[in-house]
């Protein structure tokens, strides 16, 4: 059973398209395959570091805000103005 969407009709195929071949001129991908290329490789990985630096510098700030927000209050409201 699939959950209505905001339209108000569900989300899952029409009846008669799951499990059936696709339709003609309807191209179908081999997911398996084009993961194990080493172009989509090197793509994973560079997404991955781009995403790792992101989140390390994001945390970072975060900590660096926090402390500020404990052991130096006063400069936090220099800040605001």
């Amino acid at each position: 059973m699939s959950a209505p969407s905001s339209t108000g009709r569900g989300t899952a195929a029409p009846s008669g398209e799951r499990g059936t071949a696709p339709a003609e001129g309807r191209e179908t991908h081999d997911w398996a395959r084009l993961a194990a290329t080493p172009e989509f490789e090197r793509l994973h990985h560079s997404r991955r570091r781009f995403t790792l630096t992101g989140m390390a510098i994001q945390t970072g700030a975060l900590i660096f805000v926090m402390g500020l927000y404990g052991f130096a209050p006063d400069a936090m409201w220099a800040m605001r103005a």
